[in-house]
């Protein structure tokens, strides 16, 4: 992915990104959401996923879950596009995707428009026994998913907002 924001980072093997930060100021809106994932052309094919096929034709109740949101990346046709690399994508419980982590990218989207905002985020695995797409995908499923918001108020004091989920 381009922009201010770093690309993700990938342990050793299977390829699986582990955290991510970016920084954002208003919403430009300047991009539409890409209707495919794909792989990523910056690193190697064995920092890819082996595929760009959904979670849920393997196991049902797992979407493809933005590390950084696809919403968040709208400045650019080119940077919206890279939110959608599968190096910034991993398993996610439907549920939680399409629940209280969307409803972080609301917060984050709010934010962004009053201030800019700064994130940091990742993920933790730590259990083997649910990593059901590391043969179909080369990915591990995360048990852990956290994220951190900075930003300023009006005044200038920090403001900060930080979630932990299992």
């Amino acid at each position: 992915m381009t922009g201010t924001r770093s690309r993700t980072t990938a342990n050793d093997a299977p390829p699986t990104a582990d955290r991510w930060n970016y920084t954002l100021a208003t919403d430009k809106k300047a991009a539409s959401r890409p209707s495919s994932f794909y792989t990523d052309p910056m690193v190697s094919k064995e920092c890819n996923q082996f595929k760009t096929k959904s979670y849920a034709s393997i196991r049902r109740g797992f979407d493809r879950g933005h590390l950084v949101a696809s919403s968040m990346m709208t400045d650019s046709p080119t940077q919206r596009r890279g939110s959608h690399y599968m190096t910034n994508i991993a398993p996610q419980v439907s549920s939680f995707n399409q629940g209280i982590w969307e409803n972080t990218e609301v917060i984050e989207a709010c934010y962004r428009n009053l201030q800019r905002i700064y994130t940091w985020g990742g993920i933790w695995y730590t259990d083997n026994s649910n990593d059901y797409f590391l043969a179909s995908h080369g990915i591990r499923t995360p048990d852990f998913w956290w994220k951190v918001v900075l930003t300023k108020d009006d005044s200038g004091a920090d403001k900060i907002i930080s979630w932990f989920f299992p």
